[in-house]
């Protein structure tokens, strides 16, 4: 009979079990908040300024020199966006068979000119043979710039022709089985032969070939950002983690979107600025979209249509002042 009453009742052993649980479970949860509360104590270090982004923003970029308005990546399409006022060219590079950095999109000379083939078989003056405009018709569908001359340039004519103007160059991927790194190496031979480090900024789809022209640079060209580097800014931020992100490069180049997720929030836009990183849209070609992506303080646009990124940007201050 004693042993019974000394014993505790089993209800009692069970609320003293869920009292040691809960208790630990307060435990972990503040220090996940303290750890949380602590990232903003952490100071992220900006990138230092460079030159190619300074002025003011937001910059109109041409998209191939503005491809709904001349026959894209030519010597005329970057002449005629230089008209317009436009803060920088975007241009696409890729080598020849013998050699030369050329402008132009894609792997062969189908879709562009009145030549086929791909252009890592291609001498170069092979393929200035043909028409770089004959495939281009402007907005009204006339074929205003066929057989005038218009040939796809070489890199080193564009530097001769356009060295006052800031430009985006994107080294475009060779095919996995024909791939030169000498594409890089060339390139930076030329940027400074022209003089043009503090004018360029370098992209790529490729982390190999971002890797390998900062080898060659050393640094001293500004670089956007190469796809795992923007996953991880991309990451942090949607995870409200992002005092943890360290940048390595000044630029994001990227879509208003990927996929399900929203690449264009003043969030995301706001915590590249604060890092110093300029962060650029591509390829928005209607009004609505560049007013939007304007208002939530993107440092730049590449379009196809820089005559209407223009506008929207002079309607837009012109509102500014009259409020």
């Amino acid at each position: 009979m004693e042993s019974r009453i000394n014993q505790a009742p089993p209800i009692y052993r069970v609320k003293k079990k869920k009292n040691v649980k809960w208790k630990w479970l307060w435990i972990v949860l503040g220090v996940l908040v303290l750890c949380y509360l602590a990232l903003f104590l952490l100071v992220t270090p900006a990138r230092p300024a460079v030159p190619v982004f300074q002025g003011d923003a937001p910059l109109v970029i041409a998209h191939r020199g503005g491809a709904a308005l001349a026959p894209e990546n030519t010597l005329v399409a970057f002449d005629k966006a230089r008209s317009l006022g436009v803060d920088m060219i975007e241009f696409d590079v890729r080598m020849t068979k013998d050699g030369h950095l050329i402008v132009i999109h894609d792997d062969t000379l189908d879709r562009t000119t009145n030549g086929k083939g791909e252009v890592s078989e291609l001498t170069l003056a092979e393929i200035k043979e043909y028409d770089a405009a004959y495939r281009f018709s402007d907005v009204r569908k006339r074929y205003i710039y066929r057989g005038q001359g218009v040939k796809v340039p070489t890199v080193e004519e564009v530097f001769q022709k356009f060295g006052d103007t800031r430009m985006s160059i994107e080294i475009k991927e060779p095919l996995k089985d024909k791939e030169d790194p000498d594409i890089e190496q060339k390139l930076w031979s030329l940027i400074e032969q022209y003089q043009m480090q503090d004018k360029v900024v370098i992209s790529s789809f490729s982390d190999q070939i971002l890797a390998r022209f900062l080898e060659h640079s050393g640094g001293k060209v500004a670089m956007s950002a190469s796809k795992q580097e923007l996953q991880s800014f991309v990451f942090y931020h949607k995870l409200f983690l992002n005092r943890l992100y360290r940048p390595n490069t000044d630029a994001f180049q990227l879509p208003s979107t990927h996929g399900i997720f929203s690449l264009d929030d003043k969030r995301l836009i706001n915590g590249a600025k604060r890092l110093n990183m300029a962060i650029i849209y591509w390829t928005i070609n209607e009004e609505e979209e560049m007013r939007k992506l304007l208002e939530r303080g993107a440092s730049g646009i590449i379009t196809d249509r820089p005559d209407l990124l223009i506008r929207v940007i002079k309607e837009m201050e012109d509102r500014h002042e009259t409020n």
